[in-house]
């Protein structure tokens, strides 16, 4: 693999994109482990990541 994506792939990787149960929105996020909680960017709801 090109080093030179090599960081642009990991940075992917640890993102993740979620919907706000509250208002709908979706946005990007830093990927947390199941059970812990997002703060909704737009409205400041608190929802939690669903276990799979």
């Amino acid at each position: 693999m090109n080093p030179i994506w090599t960081p642009i792939i990991i940075e992917a990787i640890k993102k993740v994109e979620r919907r706000c149960t509250h208002c709908g929105k979706t946005s990007t996020y830093d990927r947390k482990k199941r059970g812990q909680f997002y703060n909704c960017k737009s409205c400041g709801h608190r929802f939690m990541e669903k276990g799979k």
